[in-house]
């Protein structure tokens, strides 16, 4: 193996890790308290992802950083219809915090993904 890695990311990955490249996001924002809202959040990150070459499906590690736990499982529901049923990812992780970078903002969700080119 030639290159910089994540060690993490491609243990998540399971055997023989991810190939092609990585994508990483930034936070994306939700914006209100609904199960929409979270749609448009996930629909944001897509239309991010898809730009680099990848998407939601190809997700490795999935980030949400909700308000509260509610919040994060309506966010949760929402981003199903975004993911591959038959790949989850092996990092899925909410961690719930008192405040995020907006006054508005109620979840930020952050993705790992593999490039459109996997293995």
């Amino acid at each position: 193996q030639s290159g910089p890695s994540c060690e993490g990311v491609t243990r998540a990955a399971g055997a023989g890790g991810v190939r092609g490249g990585l994508v990483f996001t930034g936070a994306q924002m939700e914006f209100g308290y609904s199960e929409a809202d979270a749609r448009l959040a996930f629909e944001r990150l897509e239309r991010t992802l898809k730009s680099a070459g990848s998407s939601v499906k190809n997700a490795v590690v999935l980030n949400f950083y909700p308000l509260s736990r509610q919040l994060g499982e309506t966010a949760l529901v929402a981003g199903r219809d975004f993911l591959d049923p038959a790949r989850n990812p092996a990092g899925l992780r909410g961690v719930v915090f008192e405040g995020l970078p907006s006054m508005d903002g109620s979840v930020a969700i952050e993705v790992v993904a593999a490039s459109a080119a996997r293995n």
